[in-house]
């Protein structure tokens, strides 16, 4: 069994538009409960924020009550496919440094993949049956 980015990626997106500002953004982030949020400019994934980049933000001194989504968020996206391997999307990550990469699936949008999932995921396979260990709480691989 070969498990992809789709296998444990985080399907639950959280969007915001790219006029809002940057405590909205952090806000919907808090209530959310996620350490991301990608931004759309019409229908279109045009960006993403991270939780760093709020606290780098808040460091740098910008002023969250003016300031759009756009002005922290990292563009182009680094991006992998959904039927991609774990081990390409590792790749991905030693090339790009970034710690999460957009899903896609036919050119959307389908979730997030952290970089620190796959690590985890890939060294406990190197020791287990990676068939065991997709059905632990941490990873819950498998899709209802």
């Amino acid at each position: 069994m070969e498990f992809t980015a789709s296998s444990i990626m985080r399907s639950k997106l959280v969007v915001c538009n790219d006029t809002e500002s940057l405590k909205a953004v952090a806000k919907k982030m808090f209530d959310e409960k996620v350490g991301s949020v990608l931004i759309k400019q019409k229908e279109e994934v045009i960006g993403i924020i991270i939780d760093r980049d709020i606290l780098k933000a808040i460091v740098d001194g910008i002023d969250f009550t003016t300031a759009p989504a756009t002005e922290i968020m990292s563009s182009p996206l680094d991006c992998c496919s959904a039927d991609d391997s774990l081990e390409h999307c590792n790749e991905l990550f030693e090339k790009t440094h970034h710690s999460r990469l957009v899903v896609k699936k036919e050119e959307k949008v389908v979730g997030v993949l952290l970089r620190k999932f796959v690590e985890r995921f890939l060294s406990l396979s190197k020791r287990y049956s990676l068939a065991d260990i997709a059905q632990t709480p941490r990873f819950r691989t498998g899709r209802d």
